[in-house]
């Protein structure tokens, strides 16, 4: 990974405090009540993984995330599943505009001997029944 914002990895190298994890997002639009427009529901929602930045948030900045812009639904059922070397801070996984409960998912960790665990997130990352929504 490279050194944040400051510079690119040729510049500055390898940042060495890293951790390794793989972020899995599924999603299931399917099972919406008829009378909900799925192609509107899918379209509003958007997942990034991004780093709590205090600075930025002090200043009325938004929190740096991996992708400039949300990352869209284009199935209406999926997984999504990426591997990211991460600086060790405090990220996490934002999803916008999922009103009904559709995406849900967890992260892994992948440590040094290479074994994967499920990391705890707060709250707990599931879905919903968007009948009961």
């Amino acid at each position: 990974a490279a050194y944040d914002t400051l510079g690119c990895k040729v510049d500055c190298g390898s940042e060495r405090d890293v951790k390794e994890i793989i972020v899995v997002i599924t999603s299931d639009f399917t099972k919406l009540p008829s009378s909900l427009d799925m192609p509107s529901v899918m379209s509003s929602a958007t997942w990034n993984l991004c780093k709590v930045t205090p600075l930025r948030r002090s200043v009325g900045l938004d929190d740096l995330c991996i992708y400039e812009d949300g990352q869209r639904f284009e199935s209406p059922a999926a997984t999504f599943q990426q591997a990211y070397t991460l600086l060790r801070d405090d990220w996490y996984i934002r999803i916008s505009g999922d009103h009904f409960g559709c995406v849900g998912g967890k992260v892994l960790n992948i440590t040094d001997s290479g074994t994967l665990g499920e990391m705890e997130t707060q709250p707990r990352w599931e879905t919903c029944d968007p009948s009961q929504v």
